[in-house]
């Protein structure tokens, strides 16, 4: 059974895909590339976050929010307040 796990529930990639295959749910998606991949191109070319430097999930986790709040940083010095969350 393609899409389903041993136990029979569906897998998280067949939930996400019955999520966006409807027209609410293709609407919400198409809106990532103007909401969520500026930040992550931001990121990755101008804070220069090619690859996490340190191992481990927990040591990647805080390495990943520090670049966040770096981010919203220079949002607030550059834009104003109203533009750091996002």
């Amino acid at each position: 059974m393609e899409g389903r796990d041993a136990s029979g529930d569906k897998t998280a990639l067949q939930r996400m895909r019955d999520r966006i295959d409807t027209a609410r749910g293709r609407f919400l998606y198409s809106r990532r590339m103007g909401i969520i991949e500026p930040v992550f191109g931001h990121i990755r070319d101008t804070l220069e976050l090619d690859w996490f430097s340190l191992r481990g999930k927990i040591k990647v986790d805080i390495q990943w929010k520090l670049f966040s709040i770096v981010h919203n940083i220079r949002k607030i010095s550059r834009f104003g307040p109203r533009f750091a969350n996002g």
